[in-house]
């Protein structure tokens, strides 16, 4: 990680001999927890089956809950009280981001997303300069943006992500066949 023109850091260890090694170490932990919570990654998302209960508790390894579903397949509402998930409705299962360690398993674009959250996150107490902070945090935020683009583009989604829009299917001619006529002149 380089901040700024003058510092330069090659080892994140708590044990070290430099302190800017130390505070890196001190942080890394939740720059890597932020970076699992600001995206739902696709390396990173998990399932757990349920069963139908009203009630579930999030695995420890759960960093981010994303949805709960009915065994009828649709998304349900729920309520999050700390770790456990409650609903009116049956779960089937749960998705979730979970907690992945291994850095090995994180996309070439999530791990360089990950360094430069490290890199925001240490300017301030390593180079003492707020504006090397602001610089580090809006590369991060520009690498996170082309990193969400390229997740995006490697995942299959199954549903249509824009739902049902009744005006489009009324112009196709289907929804409701009477609608359509509006559009036909």
């Amino acid at each position: 990680v380089t901040l700024g023109q003058d510092v330069m850091l090659t080892e994140l260890s708590r044990t070290s001999s430099t302190v800017n090694s130390r505070k890196a170490a001190f942080v890394y932990e939740g720059s890597r927890l932020k970076v699992l919570r600001d995206h739902n990654w696709n390396f990173a998302r998990k399932e757990m089956e349920t069963g139908g209960a009203r009630t579930a508790t999030l695995p420890a390894k759960c960093v981010r809950l994303l949805a709960c579903i009915q065994p009828n397949g649709e998304d349900c509402h729920y309520r999050l009280f700390g770790r456990e998930v409650r609903s009116n409705e049956p779960l089937a299962k749960i998705v979730y981001t979970g907690d992945v360690e291994d850095l090995d398993k994180w996309t070439s674009d999530a791990y360089r997303t990950l360094v430069l959250r490290l890199a925001a996150d240490l300017a301030k107490p390593i180079t003492g300069r707020i504006n090397e902070r602001q610089l580090q945090e809006q590369a991060y935020q520009d690498q996170l943006a082309q990193a969400k683009l390229a997740d995006a583009r490697e995942s299959n989604v199954a549903k249509d992500p824009w739902g049902s829009n009744y005006y489009a299917d009324a112009m196709k001619g289907g929804a409701n066949p009477r609608a359509a006529d509006i559009f036909r002149r």
